[in-house]
């Protein structure tokens, strides 16, 4: 239940530090420390990040994620179409 709560606090916000999330959570610095490193070494806090604003950012390219449907090659597979689609320069 504590590491539950945890994650939750550093869903919302990865930074909030440990002082703060023991107050939220009713407990001492030192405990959700400890269970914070347990969750890291275990492997289910993989990682910290950021979230970012990209219109924030004033940055006028743009992005797209485009699906392609096709038949592969007898002997060429995917590689094939791969490296046509990569010639084009806005890929």
């Amino acid at each position: 239940m504590l590491k539950q709560k945890i994650l939750r606090i550093l869903t919302e916000n990865a930074r909030t530090p440990v002082e703060e999330i023991a107050i939220r959570i009713g407990s001492d610095p030192e405990t959700i420390a400890a269970a914070m490193a347990e969750l890291e070494e275990s492997k289910i806090i993989r990682g910290y990040t950021a979230i970012v604003n990209r219109e924030a950012l004033c940055d006028t390219k743009v992005r797209a994620q485009i699906e392609v449907r096709v038949q592969p090659r007898r002997d060429g597979g995917f590689d094939h179409v791969a490296r046509r689609i990569a010639l084009f320069p806005e890929v």
